[in-house]
């Protein structure tokens, strides 16, 4: 997976691309890290994301309750089908942006 960042002040774009899934989740995690820990707006663009599992939506709702938890705000946006498709199985659709025009 890889993660593209930019930074204007506060906030900060993470652009996501390839699949977000066990076998990269930790290394996603520990980049997610730095990328809370560098501005108070995050923006997390999941338009490059290809594929999803498990693992990868745990670790979504964990950066999502970190930054909750260090007030900060983060959005994700852009999801692919194949990718919302399971938050919208597991009632977590509303996680995502719906409000920004997918890419």
């Amino acid at each position: 997976m890889e993660i593209n960042v930019t930074k204007s002040h506060d906030h900060v774009v993470a652009r996501l691309r390839g699949p977000l899934e066990i076998s990269n989740v930790g290394l996603a995690r520990e980049r997610f890290v730095q990328i809370l820990e560098s501005g108070k707006d995050i923006t997390l663009d999941f338009a490059g994301i290809t594929e999803i599992d498990t693992a990868g939506i745990q670790m979504v709702l964990a950066v999502h309750a970190d930054s909750l938890r260090q007030g900060k705000f983060c959005r994700f946006v852009h999801p692919v089908p194949e990718v919302m498709e399971p938050f919208r199985l597991l009632r977590l659709d509303g996680l995502f942006d719906q409000s920004i025009a997918t890419t």
